[in-house]
């Protein structure tokens, strides 16, 4: 039999079991969003990446895509889909130009909002932006503390 992601339980305690289910559910619904979310982002960076490359001897090309884009993406999804955030995805893709390395073996996934956090950092070196990317990773550090992780200027022990 397959094994679900939502672990059940039945400790004999009827109300406790069924919120610890919902909580587990929760849990795994959050974590696929997220993978998704992530996926989708860095995709769509990957896109305009391509399309960019069309126009290479044209330094303004690339802003005209990005505006374009994010005008017809928001009339279509609404919010979410600005100048600004085509942009950072754009970077995403630059930065992680891997996607298998957008979920290191060394610890959990990061959000979207760990990833925006990182691409905050002011031009980090490869080989810095993955330690700390995989830092906060297997330590799970909060999305609000990934800013500071990343610039190195966070106390080690007190990632939470």
């Amino acid at each position: 039999m397959e094994q679900l992601p939502i672990e059940y339980r039945n400790s004999g305690m009827l109300l406790d079991d069924a919120k610890f289910i919902i909580e587990t559910a929760r849990a795994v619904a959050y974590r696929s969003v997220n993978v998704a979310l992530v996926q989708r982002n860095w995709l769509l960076g990957k896109r305009i990446a391509e399309e960019e490359l069309k126009g290479a001897d044209r330094a303004e090309y690339g802003t005209y895509i990005i505006d374009t884009l994010a005008v017809q993406l928001t009339a279509e999804y609404g919010t979410g889909f600005d100048r600004r955030s085509l942009y950072m995805f754009l970077q995403f893709f630059k930065r992680f130009p891997i996607v298998d390395s957008l979920s290191p073996q060394s610890g959990g996934l990061l959000s979207w909002t760990h990833y925006r956090k990182l691409l905050q950092v002011e031009n980090p070196d490869e080989n810095k932006r993955r330690y700390r990317r995989n830092f906060c990773a297997s330590r799970r550090v909060a999305s609000r503390r990934v800013a500071e992780e990343a610039a190195g200027r966070a106390r080690v022990g007190a990632a939470a």
